[in-house]
């Protein structure tokens, strides 16, 4: 639901016997909040119907009965609907908070979801549809907006016929078109619509879901109506080819505009999904069921939980009681709060000497010859001893590392083609370019010496090029529809034209000589 349509409501601080701790989204029809039960200790959502609704009594019967038709659906595919009221002049409906993501969210945020993902969330959105067919409800307004996405990844089918009750909209007036357009069925225009339609804009998010992108977008709604009614969207295959064929077909059935040609019912297209995928070989599970254990605790009544002391909010102080998001700051209580991590900063140490050092010490001076008298006699007199000398350490410099070698490339598993098919394209030119050849060796020597022997190389020549010419034409062929490239498709062309003036130069020649 979006967050910036519909007329602005103040939020309240309790709807019924619920307290509201914040908005999740906001819509045309109303606001959707989170709210907390005291009495059973759970968190709610509660959908709060716009003001501008409640004086339209036709409008308020109908959203009473639809909330009384979707509490009986219990299924763990399906969120469920636990009350419905109108106290105090405000209308809700009370249903299980399973998050605030949709499906529309989890396609925006990975753009293309992976093939098994994708089939396993539409075999549980068709679950959920079997299950409402099974009890004569049809969703009518299938679309990503209404599957919920929970935290362990599986769908939730929510909002059952309500949004096509929408009396402001064009396309949902009371016996006019129901549905949002980009996810209805063509029959849907004319005002019928079954459980066929259901599984027709089931097709339409699995395409969306493999693609990424809807096979009916467009700006204006009637081009949205001309693609619906008279446009088939282009195979998954044809956008990745990279999507199994078999669940493109699957896709593609699903999409067909006619009900009859379609999936007849939510178990045959289940069926159907699961044997593309074994044709496929994919190894992961596409049900996906939920656990047994889990499924038990959403089936059953929840039982109320025993007071527990006021607590506060580890992240902002303030108190929560026994709610699980703070309304001050929105913190899950049920998880720690993450403190920050020191940045620890590198105590920088001394150099340390290297292992090589050089000790250079001064020698001592030797004696020194002193001149004492005139006569010229010498006297050599000894120095006294010096002081001994500083030693002085020189550091040797610590050595560079040198770059580790880059690693050895990883090699390339190189996987053989095997096939008839993949023999043609691969050694289909060769085989044509030596055999055109062969027939051109056996034809030269006639034009040079013409006897007996050589017309009857010639004649072996000729006949090669007879059967030579329709196999360059079915070669290039071949490759055309194999979708190869513009100069591989003309090659045998060329190599045909060849073998066609060798032809007529070999008739030229005979009719001469004759």
């Amino acid at each position: 639901m979006s967050k910036n349509s519909g007329q602005m409501q103040t939020a309240p601080e309790t709807i019924g016997g619920y307290k509201v701790i914040r908005e999740l989204g906001r819509g045309a029809m109303g606001t959707v909040y989170l709210a907390y039960q005291d009495s059973l200790g759970r968190d709610l959502a509660i959908k709060l119907m716009a003001n501008e609704f409640v004086r339209d009594e036709e409008f308020v019967e109908r959203f009473r009965r639809e909330g009384k038709i979707a509490a009986r659906l219990r299924h763990p595919n399906i969120v469920q609907v636990y009350d419905f009221s109108d106290r105090d002049g405000l209308y809700y409906i009370a249903m299980e908070y399973l998050g605030s993501r949709t499906l529309k969210c989890y396609i925006h945020e990975r753009g293309r979801v992976q093939v098994e993902d994708a089939v396993r969330l539409c075999d549980q959105l068709l679950a959920a549809l079997d299950h409402a067919h099974s009890q004569g409800i049809t969703h009518r307004d299938i679309k990503p907006a209404n599957v919920m996405v929970t935290d362990g990844g599986d769908a939730a089918l929510t909002d059952f016929s309500i949004a096509h009750m929408k009396s402001a909209s064009k396309l949902t007036q009371t016996g006019s078109v129901l549905g949002t357009p980009e996810y209805m069925a063509p029959e849907q225009f004319e005002g019928k619509a079954d459980g066929r339609s259901d599984l027709y804009a089931t097709g339409v998010i699995l395409y969306e879901m493999l693609t990424g992108f809807s096979p009916f977008h467009a700006d204006t709604i009637a081009e949205i109506m001309k693609k619906q009614l008279f446009t088939a969207p282009d195979p998954p295959t044809h956008v990745d080819f990279t999507i199994p064929e078999s669940v493109s077909q699957v896709v593609v059935k699903s999409l067909a505009k006619n009900p009859e040609e379609r999936y007849q019912t939510a178990a045959e297209m289940r069926q159907a999904l699961r044997s593309a995928m074994i044709a496929a070989g994919s190894t992961h599970s596409v049900a996906a069921p939920i656990p047994s254990e889990l499924k038990a605790i959403r089936m059953e009544a929840p039982k109320p939980q025993p007071e527990v002391a006021v607590k506060s909010c580890e992240a902002c102080g303030k108190p929560v009681n026994k709610q699980r998001f703070c309304p001050g700051c929105g913190h899950d209580t049920t998880r720690p709060v993450r403190a920050p991590e020191p940045i620890v900063i590198p105590e920088r140490r001394p150099p340390v000497p290297g292992p090589a050092a050089v000790v250079q010490t001064q020698p001592p001076p030797g004696p020194v010859r002193l001149d004492l008298r005139d006569s010229g006699s010498q006297v050599i007199k000894p120095v006294p001893t010096p002081p001994p000398a500083r030693e002085q350490v020189l550091l040797a410099p610590d050595p560079v590392p040198l770059p580790s070698p880059p690693p050895p490339p990883m090699p390339i598993a190189i996987i053989p083609r095997k096939g008839v098919v993949h023999f043609l394209e691969d050694q289909g030119m060769a085989i044509l370019g030596w055999a055109s050849g062969g027939c051109f060796l056996f034809i030269a020597p006639m034009l040079k010496f013409n006897n007996s022997f050589t017309q009857t190389l010639a004649c072996g020549g000729v006949v090669g090029m007879v059967f030579l010419l329709p196999a360059s034409f079915a070669l290039s062929m071949f490759f055309f529809f194999r979708r190869a490239a513009p100069m591989r498709v003309a090659a045998p062309f060329c190599v045909a034209a060849g073998l066609l003036m060798a032809l007529l130069m070999v008739l030229f020649h005979l009719v001469q000589n004759n």
